[in-house]
């Protein structure tokens, strides 16, 4: 009897662990959620995050993102970053503000992390805490693995401060109150389904 080489032996083992293990998304999937190049550029950076499930959330439930010239939406969200609406059918569509056109994709994925988790009709307080601080962990993380991030001048693009000061809040466990006092979540109940 011929010896079988460790390779051989792990082999049937190997394609099993590949089956059970979940596929992700390709760029090409990435149409389905959005055909803005800086969008899918954005799920590409974010596929990188331990927010990298979200993408595979936003297929499975044909999630919509998009920029977006938020007045339309009305004068009270004319300077918002990004809104989720749950469509009547229930679908989850992500408005982008048009002026993070600009922004990098790495940014675009921190705020995307933030938004889709409100993927129901229901927001709280403690959801706003999670969804903010899900994009300062995916900002953090994506600025670890794309170090030239940090080279922004301030006051150049938008996101990326918005996104630097979301750190600089977690970094003195401020951003609890920051969201509690924020005049656009006044309102909201202290706790939402899931929250």
């Amino acid at each position: 009897m011929k010896s079988q080489s460790a390779l051989t032996l792990l082999l049937p083992l190997l394609l099993v662990l590949a089956m059970l293990s979940p596929a992700h998304a390709t760029t090409q999937e990435y149409y389905r959620i959005s055909r803005d190049q800086g969008i899918i550029q954005a799920l590409d950076a974010l596929s990188q995050t331990s927010a990298r499930e979200s993408i595979d959330f936003m297929l499975e439930n044909d999630v919509k993102i998009l920029f977006k010239n938020m007045r339309e939406l009305g004068n009270a969200y004319k300077n918002h970053d990004a809104l989720t609406w749950i469509s009547p059918a229930g679908q989850q569509i992500i408005f982008i503000n048009q002026k993070h056109v600009v922004s990098p994709p790495q940014a675009l994925a921190a705020l995307i992390s933030h938004e889709v988790m409100h993927n129901d009709g229901e927001n709280s307080v403690q959801e706003e805490v999670m969804a903010w601080n899900q994009e300062g962990r995916i900002w953090k993380e994506l600025l670890g693995l794309y170090p030239d991030l940090h080279h922004i001048k301030p006051r150049t693009i938008a996101l990326v401060d918005r996104l630097n000061a979301i750190l600089v809040l977690q970094g003195r466990d401020a951003l609890h109150h920051e969201i509690e006092n924020n005049v656009a979540y006044k309102g909201l109940p202290p706790r939402s389904p899931g929250f």
